[in-house]
């Protein structure tokens, strides 16, 4: 089974905003039908009751996290080019590491107008998952092992 997400994810199961990779990504969290927020491959447990008290909880555990130095960093560079998109990623990894190290990487879209429940009319639908730039879905193997501070991998990707 492929590993979680880290950080959030939010994945809406309308079959207007559907595609293949929210499926995928539904099927491996156990998603069937609310959205669901995920922070380091927890479960946030973020309902429409309990939001506030959700949202104040990952605010702690992210200030937590980010006491702690990153593992590795990723970063995208990217450039139109006719109806293509060529997308330069460039990872560096900051302190030694050992394990199978993946990079997905995702095309997001913003501001996307759909039906939601409990409101009339459409409303904006912010950062859904349109698909999966890397095959498989979950990503591309980077490294299997350790890999040394200072380590650096890049990969070019091209979608239409």
């Amino acid at each position: 089974m492929p590993a979680k997400p880290c950080w959030w994810l939010l994945i809406l199961r309308q079959l207007l905003l559907e595609n293949e990779t929210s499926i995928e990504w539904a099927a491996n969290l156990g998603i069937s039908d609310q959205p669901k927020f995920y922070l380091n491959n927890d479960l946030q447990n973020a309902t429409s009751v309990n939001v506030a008290a959700a949202f104040q909880a990952i605010k702690r555990t992210g200030g937590e996290n980010h006491q702690t130095g990153p593992l590795a960093n990723v970063g995208l560079e990217t450039v139109w080019n006719g109806d293509q998109i060529g997308i330069k990623t460039r990872t560096l990894f900051f302190q030694n590491g050992s394990g199978a190290f993946y990079l997905g990487v995702y095309l997001v879209e913003d501001q996307v107008m759909a039906a939601q429940a409990g409101h009339s009319g459409w409303v904006p639908h912010h950062r859904l998952l349109r698909a999966a730039v890397t095959s498989p879905t979950f990503g591309n193997l980077m490294a299997s092992g350790p890999v040394a501070a200072g380590t650096e991998f890049t990969k070019t990707y091209t979608v239409s």
